[in-house]
């Protein structure tokens, strides 16, 4: 990265650290992890919108907007904070509390040091519904038995309505008795054009950032494209099991490899065919981004270094806390307060 470069987006780490607000916390760290760190803001703001008509003649309405709620540290371990960014049909509650009621990955990165902003995107949340366009299909709702086997809590064909009758992973780590919680949070599926949900994630980089994103499942590859709009706005991309690649070209990755990368992967991804896919579209963009030069990009299949069991949804598993401190030590390594 030239002197210039590096110069700018370290102004701009600092400009974060001093005046971003940044995130709320619903609750105190669990027993024995003691007290939370010092908190100097709690708020939230929106991000993009646009006025549209909608309805009578003369009727104007906002549409496309993101909610994003923030907790801001008095001293932070980063000048910059942790963008959450939830999965499809998921809101920033799957960061919040896990469905069995214990702290999230929000109260976790807050009790390592970390400043943190958790986003309600895709229309979940505290981010409105926005009209269906003529023509536009309507959302895909994604029942228990999708959640339940896509999500990888049980193996295929292994749901039942009957909760007795289900067949888990022998060593699966998602708290079955939040099952039903966990689904209660599970919004429509809605699917605005891509270019329209990457024109949303760069707002949100230019509002919210610069900063460390952590991007699950399907918000994964549109985290990605954001970046490639605003390099210098993300400090470190972490993907979180991301629903694939996006066939980076070796120019694309280039222009990334200033941007350290971590993939997680949980358990039994090769048990369903479409997370094969998947898979093997991440790790195509993984080796280019290796290709173009980025030695700080990590590949962490949690199975290959003996922890077994974790589904889908790594931020609510009986491990979750551990998994962040790996993602948090990950960050730590990447020096990210120090020009590049």
């Amino acid at each position: 990265m030239e002197g210039a470069e590096r110069q700018s987006r370290r102004s701009l780490w600092r400009g974060a650290g001093i005046g971003l607000a940044i995130l709320a916390c619903s609750h105190a760290v669990a027993a024995g992890e003691g007290a939370l760190p010092a908190i100097a803001a709690i708020g939230h703001f929106y991000v993009a919108g646009r006025e549209a008509p909608h309805g009578a003649p003369g009727a104007r309405i906002e549409t496309g907007q993101v909610y994003v709620h923030y907790v801001r540290l008095a001293r932070p371990r980063l000048l910059v904070p942790l963008l959450l960014i939830p999965g499809g049909s998921l809101s920033g509650a799957a960061y919040e509390t896990t469905p069995d009621g214990r702290p999230g990955w929000q109260s976790d990165f807050l009790a390592a040091g970390y400043s943190v902003l958790v986003a309600d995107s895709g229309q979940t949340g505290r981010t409105p519904p926005a009209p269906l366009a003529a023509g536009a299909a309507p959302p895909a709702i994604r029942d228990k038995a999708f959640l339940w086997e896509t999500f990888r809590i049980g193996p295929p064909g292994s749901w039942r309505t009957d909760p007795g009758a289900r067949r888990p992973y022998p060593s699966g780590r998602f708290p079955l008795a939040g099952f039903d919680a966990f689904a209660r949070q599970v919004f429509p599926r809605y699917r605005p054009p891509l270019d329209e949900e990457v024109a949303r994630t760069a707002a949100l980089y230019d509002r919210a950032c610069p900063c460390v994103v952590v991007a699950h499942s399907a918000a994964g590859p549109i985290a990605e494209r954001a970046a490639l709009l605003r390099p210098n706005r993300v400090a470190a991309l972490v993907l979180v099991e991301p629903s694939g690649g996006i066939a980076l070209s070796r120019d694309q990755a280039a222009r990334l490899r200033g941007i350290p990368h971590l993939y997680l992967w949980g358990d039994h991804v090769d048990q369903d065919a479409g997370w094969r896919d998947q898979y093997a579209g991440a790790a195509r963009d993984f080796a280019m981004l290796r290709t173009a030069g980025n030695a700080s990009s990590t590949w962490i299949d949690l199975p290959r270094q003996g922890v077994v069991g974790n589904s889908h949804m790594l931020m609510m598993d009986d491990n979750s806390r551990a998994v962040a401190g790996r993602i948090a030590r990950w960050i730590a390594r990447q020096r990210i307060d120090r020009p590049r």
